[in-house]
């Protein structure tokens, strides 16, 4: 870790000496990638890395060591975890939203009970002049890979009319069998006058299994209604959300006894607010009712059941305001969760502040929030309801100077009664083992830092994090504490220009961690770096990609154990090579 610190100063300096102009160095690739978000958010050298998130999305997401509270993503179509963890495994591609972003540090005060350290939002909006759009995706690839989908959209500020549609399933990879999931959507609004109405409604579902035979089924419908009322500088508004979904845990061949997991989840809420010149104040009240049910049905003790249930309700403020020649916002929010087993933990206080200067082209963030997320269900035997409480503060410079920008993020915090579960790709699973609360206090610290540039025809972009905190005593150090990667292209034109060519390649390396198994000696993996490369045509409005990832072939240890081996308790490994081809065409008018 040392060694990488220089190269976050190095990072740092670029920074403070770049001009100004607009900053997207790490922006999620919004309208460009059959990626999803949460697939971008956890690939090879960054801070949330998950093994083969491209090819599967079973495992917990992460960030800065934690799981509950890592991190949330806003569906702009519908609910995309209610309730929670929902069907995580099923997400649209990219290539449907506008634009996307991720803010650490930020809103802890306002969301309230389960706020996350980490925000990833996708942002979709109507075409002008009513006319339609629609964005095809299909991806083929080695392992069996099929996804394609195909997203609508039609209207204007006025009224809006979207939805999509996209399946995805894939053969063997790793130690992981066949799997497959798919998710549809609409969302539709009108605005008349002063008022707004609007709605959206999703269905996922996800298969999967391992080659030991154990395996899950899972399927979910979210969706939402609201309704907004804006007349000068006042605004009032209500929302109702509704989330149910179930999961089956199955066992072909095994002494694994069959599980039923329901759970659902009910969200009201209405704000109001008023601006006065550049100051704004607004009031948001959250009433959340939750439950989750199990059932194991074992031959020999019979079936037993399981069931967890909270209530709660959240208060919060939001101030916005001119200071010292920048922009300050103040979050302050209280209120009560019946769930915990400990009465001083029911009711909560929680903050959020930050502060940015300078324009967008040129930006320094300044933030520090509280989070509190209760731990109510799908907890371990000996493991009581209980809340976990983060402090966060950390400092963020963005700069672009058109042909090149760059980008420094420092956080740092301290959470109590951090929640850990087992890092499984099996959900339900994972979930049946259950929530652990680590008594002693985790500290953290992460740096990242990139730059990215541009000479003529030439491409070229680096980063690298590093992170420090405790070993807890629930769980080992499983995240890695260190990555980079380094990237560079060259791009050209053929045929009189019609067709446009982008040849990428990229190193990425993942530091070492810990296996996390709960049933042998921990043992550390080593760090690795894996190679990619990617050829990208543009002709008209399609984009045809052929990309290559882990050239290198290697299979790596992976941080759990393969069930399917019979000489003993052996680490599953990563997939390995894959090719795969990936089409994104969007249609106008």
């Amino acid at each position: 870790m040392p060694a990488i610190r220089p190269a976050l100063a190095a990072l740092l300096a670029l920074v403070l000496v770049l001009p100004a102009a607009r900053v997207r160095a790490q922006s999620p690739p919004a309208g460009a990638s059959a990626f999803s978000l949460p697939a971008w958010w956890a690939r090879p050298g960054e801070p949330g890395w998950t093994p083969d998130a491209n090819l599967a999305g079973g495992m917990p997401w992460t960030f800065a060591g934690l799981t509950a509270g890592a991190w949330d993503l806003r569906d702009p179509l519908a609910p995309a975890a209610l309730p929670a963890p929902g069907i995580p495994e099923a997400q649209p591609p990219l290539a449907w939203d506008d634009s996307a972003s991720v803010v650490v540090g930020e809103g802890g005060g306002w969301s309230g009970f389960g706020a996350s350290l980490a925000v990833a939002r996708e942002f979709v909006k109507p075409p002008g002049g009513h006319k339609p759009r629609a964005v095809l995706t299909v991806v083929n690839g080695t392992s069996g890979i099929d996804r394609n989908g195909i997203f609508l959209t039609r209207g204007d500020e006025r009224t809006w009319l979207r939805g999509g549609a996209v399946g995805d399933k894939r053969g063997s990879i790793g130690d992981l069998d066949l799997a497959g999931d798919h998710v549809w959507s609409v969302a539709a609004g009108t605005r008349r006058g002063a008022s707004t109405l609007d709605f959206g409604f999703a269905q996922r579902g996800v298969g999967q299994q391992q080659r030991a035979g154990v395996g899950e089924t899972g399927s979910g419908q979210s969706g939402d209604l609201g309704w907004g009322w804006t007349k000068g500088t006042d605004s009032l508004g209500a929302r109702f959300t509704r989330g149910f979904d179930g999961r089956d845990l199955f066992a072909v061949g095994t002494d694994v006894s069959p599980v039923r997991r329901e759970a659902s989840q009910n969200d009201w809420e209405v704000a109001a607010g008023r601006r006065v010149g550049p100051r704004a104040l607004t009031l948001h009240l959250t009433v959340r009712d939750a439950r989750v049910r199990r059932r194991i049905e074992n031959p020999l003790t019979g079936t037993t059941s399981t069931e967890w249930s909270t209530r709660s309700w959240w208060l919060a403020s939001r101030w916005a305001a001119p200071l010292a020649g920048g922009a300050l916002e103040l979050e302050l929010g209280g209120g009560m969760d019946r769930s915990a087993a400990r009465a001083a933990e029911r009711r909560q206080l929680a903050h959020s502040a930050s502060w940015r200067l300078g324009p967008a082209t040129r930006r320094l963030r300044l933030f520090t929030e509280r989070t509190v997320v209760p731990i109510w269900s799908d907890l371990d035997p000996l493991t009581k309801p209980f809340v976990q409480d983060t402090w966060v503060a950390g400092a963020e410079l963005t700069h672009d100077a058109g042909a090149t920008q760059a980008s420094l993020l420092a956080v740092a915090g301290r959470v109590g009664n951090r929640a850990t579960i087992l890092r499984y790709p099996i959900r339900t699973e994972s979930l049946l083992l259950g929530w652990q609360r680590d008594d002693a206090y985790y500290d953290f610290a992460l740096e990242r830092g990139s730059i990215a540039g541009r000479w003529r025809a030439l491409a070229g972009d680096a980063s690298g994090w590093v992170g420090q905190h405790t070993v807890g005593v629930s769980q080992t150090r499983v995240d890695p504490d260190a990555g980079a990667s380094l990237g560079g292209s060259v791009g050209f034109r053929l045929f009189a220009g019609d067709l446009g060519v982008r040849l990428r390649a990229q190193g990425a390396f993942v530091g070492s961690r810990e296996t996390d198994t709960r049933v042998i000696p921990d043992v550390t993996l080593p760090g690795f770096a894996t190679v990619s490369a990617a050829a990208t045509l543009t002709l008209g409005d399609a984009t045809m990609v052929l990309r290559g990832d882990a050239l290198d072939g290697a299979r790596h240890p992976e941080s759990w154990i393969d069930p399917s081996q019979t000489n003993g308790f052996v680490l599953a490994r990563t997939n390995g090579r894959t090719f795969r081809f990936e089409l994104i065409w969007p249609f106008f008018n």
